[in-house]
């Protein structure tokens, strides 16, 4: 059985979501996402998830980047909420995910900066939140933004929520388990919305 939900910022409504079931990053939509893999794990591989189903296995040189359909109408200021299931055998410099631009309040993403600190990545106008009771464990995340407030649930807890101003860009697509060319994520990946 899945665990309890957790308690996150309520969506408008899904755009999609990835359960990873089948070891890919195949939507229930036609928004696909395509894995990038390393010489040493060529194709997409699943492990166990926190439900005892299968989740998207990243081992540090893997990533999988989504279609710019995905978050086209999640740009600029409008409402967004982005969840995801993590277990990371690697924590410091590994990314859950990111999109946007690399310009002021033009991001939106999470990756941590140390064991026990992750950074609300908007650019220019980030913030770090300390995790003190972080560990190697399957962990929810949840990052929200309403048009004004960023807010950030760790396992169902709100550990952040502050004001911003964001224009999220589309320079740079949705990628989890990594940023763009760097801080790629060592452990699993499950149940994206």
């Amino acid at each position: 059985p899945r665990p309890m939900p957790r308690p996150t910022p309520a969506p408008a409504a899904i755009i999609e979501r990835y359960s990873f079931n089948d070891g890919t990053a195949s939507a229930s939509g036609s928004n696909n996402g395509v894995y990038y893999g390393s010489s040493a794990h060529p194709k997409a591989e699943h492990t166990t998830s926190v439900d005892g189903g299968n989740a998207l296995a990243l081992y540090g040189n893997e990533w999988v980047d989504f279609p710019a359909a995905l978050t086209a109408n999640i740009l600029g200021s409008t409402p967004r909420t982005i969840c995801l299931w993590a277990q990371l055998d690697t924590i410091k410099d590994s990314a859950l995910f990111e999109y946007g631009a690399q310009t002021d309040g033009g991001n939106f993403g999470l990756w941590f900066a140390s064991d026990t600190v992750i950074r609300i990545q908007l650019w220019g106008i980030d913030e770090d939140v300390t995790i003190s009771n972080m560990d190697k464990g399957w962990h929810h995340y949840c990052l929200g933004y309403d048009g004004s407030d960023v807010v950030f649930y760790f396992d169902g807890q709100k550990k952040w929520s502050g004001a911003r101003a964001l224009d999220t860009r589309d320079d740079i697509v949705l990628r989890v388990g990594g940023r763009a060319g760097a801080y790629l994520l060592d452990g699993a990946v499950d149940d994206l919305r």
